[in-house]
């Protein structure tokens, strides 16, 4: 669903830049796969119960800390929150579970093993989240609350900082954007008697120095970020607001694998057919080419039949010739196989952000906009950040229908999987935004391959 975007001109201050860990996350050195990724840099706090006071106020900041100031104008360019416009139809609308007399929810606990903390935990439909805001101490954290770049990585093994578009599913369960500020309220603490109903366990506390709370999302963009924005007013609509990354607001995880959880080891392969060598890269069990597939075979092809492309790019290959390209223990990766990288990289929302090389690509910008009058107006633009975070490094090696074109601007990469007589299955990504979703093309057309090895 197509959002319009609100924006507010709430300070009269520029928006300066943030200190030096505000800045956009950049590539991390990753650990063994059989290790769990702990990011803090600072000792852990012993045991004790997650359940905290209320955020702290800003002005409870240490005063040698630089502040963070708020641009003058902000807010949410329109995007699709879901990259799949199916997904938000398909949301099962969840029960109320909780009244003012009753409390049936589906409550859990889970324990930090990183600090002992425990938290209560709720599932909501087909999710299960933290009931409370996450506590765990670390550098960009502070009395409850975290600067982006620190949020996108403090979550527990087996849970991770929630992406805009697994908010959206949570609304959905819940009734819709509408509704959700109520229904995700705690019955007490907020403003005026701005209580929610809490139906579903979800509890959102107000924060102490604001009249309503917000709730990092992962999706950012390089020095903003979104935020999930639940408005003090008894029957506010929730939605979504970008906020500054070194801006402090707390965390609610949920569960499911991230990319804070992704164990990478990192080899090399040398093709006995023609002699080269490419890089392989170990993703949790999968061990992938770091780099597309360059062997020579009948149809496949150099981007506009310059050699000096396929050095650049590899070769693109019709779908028969990608079927056998691949060499003796490597083969053509189905639907799942992408599915399951794509998954351990956040989803088909945010994959593209991981996996894509930090260059080549064209500049990718989403407009930010401002209500002038009755007309929305233009006022700048947000640039699209690619990580390339574990150096898979999906190049925009761009693709040949009839004729090559579309370099700089996207790659597809041929799966195995077939759609009928003229079909298969691709997987894309853009340089317009940080998904990575699949698509259907031609038999005839010439895309990229990545070889995965054989288990």
């Amino acid at each position: 669903m197509k959002k319009l975007f609100t924006i507010c001109a709430l300070s009269a201050f520029l928006f300066t830049a943030c200190d030096d860990d505000s800045a956009s996350a950049s590539s991390d050195e990753p650990v063994s796969s059989n290790s769990k990724k702990d990011s803090s840099k600072s000792s852990s706090s012993t045991a004790k119960s997650s359940s905290s006071a209320k955020s702290s106020s800003a002005d409870d900041w240490d005063d040698d800390e630089e502040k963070c100031t708020p641009p003058t104008i902000f807010g949410l360019a329109g995007e699709e929150g879901c990259s799949d416009p199916d997904t938000l139809s398909s949301v099962k609308r969840a029960k109320q579970c909780k009244t003012e007399k009753d409390d049936k929810c589906e409550y859990g606990t889970m324990t930090d093993p990183r600090d002992g903390k425990k938290y209560k935990t709720v599932v909501i439909g087909e999710q299960t989240w933290m009931v409370d805001d996450l506590n765990y101490e670390m550098e960009g954290y502070k009395k409850g609350r975290y600067k982006q770049t620190a949020a996108m990585h403090a979550c527990p093994y087996g849970w991770h900082l929630p992406s805009e578009c697994e908010y959206m599913i949570l609304m959905e369960a819940i009734g819709g954007a509408d509704v959700a500020s109520k229904m995700l309220k705690s019955m007490t603490g907020w403003k005026e008697g701005y209580n929610g109903v809490d139906a579903f366990g979800f509890s959102a506390q107000q924060l102490s120095d604001l009249d309503d709370t917000y709730f990092w999302t992962s999706n950012f963009y390089s020095d903003l970020a979104i935020t999930m924005w639940v408005e003090g007013d008894e029957d506010a609509h929730t939605t979504w607001w970008i906020r500054p990354t070194c801006e402090k607001y707390p965390v609610r995880c949920v569960k499911g694998y991230g990319p804070s959880d992704v164990g990478v080891e990192r080899s090399s392969f040398k093709d006995s057919r023609d002699g080269q060598t490419y890089k392989t890269i170990k993703i949790n069990e999968q061990w992938w080419m770091a780099e597309n597939l360059n062997y020579e075979s009948e149809n496949s092809f150099c981007f506009y039949d310059n050699p000096s492309k396929c050095e650049e790019y590899g070769r693109h290959y019709t779908w028969a010739a990608a079927k056998t390209a691949c060499p003796s223990g490597w083969h053509l990766p189905d639907t799942t196989e992408w599915n399951t990288l794509i998954n351990l990289m956040g989803g088909k929302d945010e994959a593209g952000k991981i996996l894509k090389s930090t260059s080549g690509w064209e500049p990718g910008k989403r407009y930010r906009t401002a209500r002038k009058g009755d007309e929305i107006v233009r006022v700048d633009t947000i640039p699209v950040v690619n990580l390339d975070k574990y150096g898979f490094t999906v190049l925009p090696a761009g693709n040949a229908h009839s004729v090559f074109g579309l370099e700089g601007i996207l790659t597809e990469f041929w799966t195995s999987v077939e759609q009928g007589d003229s079909l298969a299955i691709d997987m894309m990504t853009t340089y317009t935004d940080d998904s990575f979703v699949s698509a259907k093309s031609d038999k005839n057309w010439k895309l990229s391959v990545r070889c995965i090895k054989d288990e």
